[in-house]
C-alpha cells in the first residue's frame, strides 16, 4: 500500500512538472496567436492547446508514465486523442464562456486548470494504464 502511494505521488509530481512546461507552451502560443497574430480567442486557444497536448503526450509517455518503446502502441495513442478531445471541448467552452466576462488570460488560466484535471485522470486511469 505504501509503495503504491509513493509511486502515485511521484507520478503526480512528474505530471505536474510536465504540466508546467505544457502551460508555458500553451500560454506562449496563445498569447502570440491572440495578441500578435490577431487570431480570435477560440482559434488561438485551439492552436495553443494542440501544441501543448502534443508535447504532453511525448513527455508524459516517456517521463511521467515511463513507457518503454515496445509498450507504445496505436491503441494508447487513440486513447490519448480521446482524452485530449475531451479536454479540448471542455476547455474551449470555459475559455469562450469566460473571455467575455474576465480578462482573456484569466479565462485561459481557467481553461488550463480544467484541462489539467481531465488530462491527469484520463492519462493515469486509461491512456497509460498498465495492463
Amino acid at each position: 500500500m505504501t509503495h503504491s502511494i509513493v509511486r502515485h505521488s511521484r507520478r503526480m509530481l512528474r505530471f505536474g512538472l510536465v504540466g508546467v512546461l505544457n502551460t508555458a507552451i500553451d500560454f506562449a502560443i496563445f498569447a502570440f496567436a491572440y495578441y500578435v497574430a490577431g487570431a480570435p480567442v477560440l482559434m488561438a486557444h485551439i492552436l495553443a492547446f494542440l501544441a501543448a497536448a502534443t508535447n504532453s503526450y511525448i513527455i508524459n509517455q516517456r517521463f511521467t508514465f515511463a513507457r518503454a518503446r515496445e509498450e507504445r502502441n496505436l491503441s494508447e495513442f487513440l486513447r490519448f486523442l480521446a482524452v485530449t478531445a475531451t479536454g479540448l471541448a471542455a476547455s474551449s467552452l470555459v475559455v469562450v464562456a469566460l473571455s467575455g466576462h474576465i480578462h482573456v488570460l484569466a479565462a485561459k488560466t481557467a481553461a488550463i486548470l480544467c484541462t489539467l484535471s481531465i488530462g491527469y485522470i484520463g492519462s493515469s486511469l486509461w491512456v497509460f494504464r498498465r495492463t
